[in-house]
């Protein structure tokens, strides 16, 4: 489709995809450039949402950019967000720092709002340049399927779904709906800038006289790879159906023999599911340390290891298990729980504080915490849970000191804080 996209274009995309207005509370990334600005339009003829513009701060133009957006989409009568990243950047790799960042923002205030899925408009032109991408850093299967139209929250469980319904629409045609529209957009001087790898890979495509090499053929190719990604999740889910037993205190033991008698490529896609799910990380492993650590488990002198966020260890003595859990490390989420309120902590836990209850400062338990509650509570040290797991458990500070620990069951009377980790999420 090179043409303006209607009403009912994009009326027969929803449709495709199985979503009514009536769906929920929706919500619409809106950056300014024109795949968004397209998608806002588009949107507005079909349903009602919360446009959400993020505000990297990369640019000393973007707070204007921010402002400007809500304006235009004011103009239209829909309402609209700014978001913003906090707090100090990083010197390198600043497009992946400033990806997850804003993730965690837009699916952070969906969690907050209630909202059950989040727009994206990414495009064909940026299916292709994914796969690209990923086929340049060796990617297995599942970095080169497609973006799947449906997915799950990149920042953990408790999210909302992403949709990305112009994933068969190229840029062109989004162009032409704005001009229709006689909408303009922002051009983010970032998107030409050629020391960044996208960049780079979207200019090989542009100016590509090979036959076959370019975004229609890609985009295909990713889209079948993704037919074969379907097949393999299948056999991932029942191979944890089979060997994983998972616990509400958030951490899971594998039978280890059962798990490395299945296949090498289900096998690793399975521990990089485990690791992303018990280790709250939104994006998997490089495929070549998920290999390393998928060699080593297969070993017989396995000791331990930490990768994408979890801490990996054996069971018990000469028992045929490994463990999986949050790397305590890792854990830097503080936060403040109020009288009544519920707050998702570290995408793990959701954590609520009764009524009249006082308030606290909600964080990882970590080692000073632990010893500092066996001293006055020696009987905790008898608690199942395994030491790198208690060490990672949401614990509720007072005055510099702990106050409840849920799943310990610390206190024994008078707890306010109750927690919920969904143990389904992995194998669903």
């Amino acid at each position: 489709m090179t043409g303006p996209l209607t009403s009912k274009d994009f009326a027969g995309i929803m449709t495709g995809l199985g979503l009514s207005p009536k769906d929920g509370r929706f919500a619409v990334a809106t950056s300014g450039g024109p795949d968004s600005m397209a998608l806002a339009i588009l949107f507005k003829d079909w349903g009602e949402a919360t446009f959400l513009t993020f505000d990297h701060r990369l640019r000393k133009e973007s707070k204007a950019e921010a402002l400007q957006v809500k304006a235009w989409l004011a103009a239209r009568g829909l309402s609209c967000e700014i978001l913003s990243w906090q707090g100090e950047k990083p010197a390198t790799g600043i497009q992946a720092a400033a990806r997850q960042a804003r993730y965690q923002a837009l699916e952070g205030w969906c969690r907050k709002h209630g909202v059950k899925y989040l727009f994206l408009a990414h495009t064909r032109g940026d299916q292709a340049e994914t796969f690209l991408i990923r086929l340049i850093r060796g990617s297995g299967v599942d970095g080169l399927a497609a973006m799947a139209p449906l997915s799950s929250p990149v920042t953990g469980p408790g999210g909302p779904r992403l949709v990305r319904p112009l994933l068969d629409v190229t840029k062109a045609a989004l162009i032409e709906t704005l001009k229709a529209a006689g909408q303009e957009w922002i051009e983010d001087p970032s998107n030409e800038n050629p020391d960044f790898l996208r960049v780079q890979v979207r200019q090989l495509l542009r100016k590509s006289k090979i036959e076959g090499f370019d975004v229609n053929t890609l985009a295909k190719t990713a889209a079948r790879m993704a037919r074969v990604r379907g097949v393999l999740e299948g056999l991932t889910r029942d191979l944890l159906g089979q060997c994983l037993e998972v616990y509400k205190e958030g951490y899971g033991k594998i039978t280890l023999s059962t798990f490395m008698a299945a296949p090498e490529e289900i096998g690793l896609r399975a521990l990089s599911r485990l690791l992303g799910f018990f280790g709250a990380g939104g994006y998997p492993p490089r495929l070549e340390r998920l290999e390393r650590l998928y060699r080593a488990l297969g070993g017989n002198d396995f000791s331990g290891a930490t990768l994408a966020g979890c801490r990996v260890f054996p069971g018990k003595a000469g028992q045929d298990e490994v463990c999986f859990c949050r790397e305590a490390a890792d854990v830097r989420e503080t936060l403040t729980l109020k009288a009544g309120e519920t707050a998702l902590w570290d995408g793990r836990f959701e954590m609520h504080l009764k009524k009249r209850t006082k308030s606290g400062q909600l964080k990882a338990l970590g080692e000073d915490g632990w010893r500092a509650l066996c001293t006055e509570h020696p009987e905790l040290k008898e608690s199942p849970v395994p030491y790198p797991a208690k060490l990672s458990l949401p614990a509720l500070f007072r005055g510099g000191k702990v106050a409840e620990v849920p799943h310990l069951k610390h206190p024994q009377k008078g707890a306010g804080l109750a927690v919920r980790f969904d143990t389904s999420g992995i194998i669903a």
